[in-house]
């Protein structure tokens, strides 16, 4: 039996940080319609897990299209564990835990991920695996996604969905960056500076978002090194407010 790969993608409008962000435009396009489109380009089941009570959020949705799941909005993991058991994914059947604030998800690393996701029970291409923050996505099993949910007792572990899996899974095996996969560039939302630096990006791109690969992005950073200063000047501008 084939092992089924379904990408959930986590989203709220409600955030500390920069209120309403997935709702954001970059370059004319909402930015949960970047990460959608972008994810779709690699799998053919993606959904939103979404808060109850998110009517915004809910009505974006529907009017796009897209296929959602609600559950808690605190306990993240609980909403993951609740929309794959209303898929009915079985044990060995493999989640795709991607955020709704990295408009430039790379579908070739989320290929890769998937690829080692055959292999084990947790992988990831995450910023502290080496590759560029914002382009990754994490992946495990239900069967893992199941015992976390039934084990994890910390509001940390419940709240960003992976703790207790990266460090209880029996196999982890982790893919590896390819150079222009590791540009030092912020390309996720969590800030209204990262979003100015998103626009000031696709600006210099003069490409669909949709399109944008990761060597166009090193591409560009190669002939404007000053990029990294300045998307790491803006970074450290928010974090002082």
């Amino acid at each position: 039996m084939s092992v089924r790969k379904v990408a959930l993608i986590q989203a709220r409008t409600r955030s500390n940080r920069y209120e309403r962000k997935v709702l954001k435009e970059i370059d004319g396009f909402p930015v949960y319609v970047l990460v959608f489109e972008r994810i779709k380009k690699s799998l053919n089941e993606v959904y939103f897990v979404i808060p109850k009570g998110d009517t915004d959020l809910k009505v974006e949705l529907i009017k796009s299209g897209y296929p959602f799941f609600e559950g808690p909005e605190e306990d993240v993991l609980r909403r993951y564990f609740l929309a794959s058991q209303e898929l009915s994914l079985r044990e060995n059947d493999i989640v795709v835990r991607a955020t709704a604030d990295n408009p430039l998800v790379c579908p070739g690393v989320v290929k890769k991920t998937l690829k080692k996701a055959l292999e084990a029970d947790y992988t990831a291409s995450s910023f502290l695996e080496g590759f560029t923050l914002g382009i990754g996505v994490e992946a495990f099993t239900f069967k893992m996604l199941r015992e976390a949910d039934k084990r994890a007792t910390s509001l940390y572990q419940r709240e960003h969905v992976t703790p207790y899996i990266r460090e209880n899974a029996p196999i982890k095996k982790f893919p590896e960056p390819k150079w222009y996969e590791a540009v030092p560039l912020r390309l996720t939302l969590d800030y209204f500076e990262d979003h100015l630096f998103l626009n000031l990006l696709f600006k210099l791109l003069k490409k669909n978002p949709m399109e944008v690969s990761m060597k166009d992005i090193a591409s560009l950073w190669k002939k404007n090194p000053l990029l990294a200063d300045y998307s790491k000047r803006l970074f450290s501008s928010a974090y002082e407010l």
